[in-house]
């Protein structure tokens, strides 16, 4: 692979976007209790955070770990308080999900299905003509819900997708931004405080979110101030 010599020229950060009506206002809300526990499908196990940070993305789909029936219940009904008070404008808002392992999204998608969303399933090994199927359902609103088991391969690009609920721990805090970035792309445009340009991030307080943002050094000041007030918030 070629690499290729560059420096950074302009950059337009998230606070400036936000301000300005070019991509949506997120809050966020945590849920309790503060202290997380993870289960494994593969052997009866459970696991701190810290356990499970400890441990290989494959390690987490091999074992199917997922956050306890407890915590991903209380998340499950935070992210539905959140989209059901966004598509009181009458707009079709939806919700994207990240789950820690396949057997954790099929679980997910079955507590959303519960409460009467259409909701499925994306992940790597998933054919493209698949993941395409998928996302055609969202955008014609035939879903309601797209669950992920893992943040990395193609993401989406649908403006009505609004609340990122988020069931896994972040290694990484580059890729929660990458997550969280496709609830960000805003419906009205230049109406800055219209209620389809905001957003929610609803996820477990004991996740660790505020510590990753600590850890990525390569934010600059400007956009540290924007996540940090966003993870700071306790939503209600």
């Amino acid at each position: 692979m070629n690499v290729l010599d560059a420096e950074l020229v302009y950059r337009y950060p998230f606070k400036r976007g936000t301000v300005s009506g070019s991509i949506k206002s997120i809050e966020t809300a945590y849920v309790e209790p503060s202290i997380p526990v993870f289960t494994s499908t593969s052997d009866a196990a459970t696991y701190s955070l810290e356990e499970v940070l400890e441990l290989s993305e494959d390690e987490w789909f091999e074992r199917g770990i997922g956050l306890s029936e407890e915590g991903t219940q209380n998340v499950v009904e935070k992210s539905l308080d959140k989209l059901r008070a966004l598509r009181r404008s009458g707009t079709q808002h939806s919700l994207i999900a990240l789950a820690c392992s396949v057997d954790h999204a099929i679980a997910l998608r079955s507590k959303y299905s519960a409460e009467g969303y259409g909701a499925e399933i994306v992940h790597a090994d998933m054919s493209d003509e698949k993941r395409d199927t998928i996302f055609r359902k969202l955008r014609s609103g035939e879903i309601d819900i797209v669950v992920q088991a893992q943040t990395f391969g193609k993401l989406f690009n649908h403006n009505k997708l609004s609340v990122a609920a988020v069931f896994r721990p972040f290694r990484s805090f580059s890729r929660f931004i990458q997550f969280v970035s496709q609830v960000m792309p805003i419906i009205r445009h230049d109406e800055p405080d219209h209620p389809d340009n905001h957003g929610f991030f609803v996820s477990h307080s004991g996740l660790g979110l505020k510590d990753r943002l600590e850890e990525y050094e390569e934010l600059q000041r400007d956009d540290r101030d924007f996540w940090e007030e966003v993870l700071g918030e306790s939503g209600q």
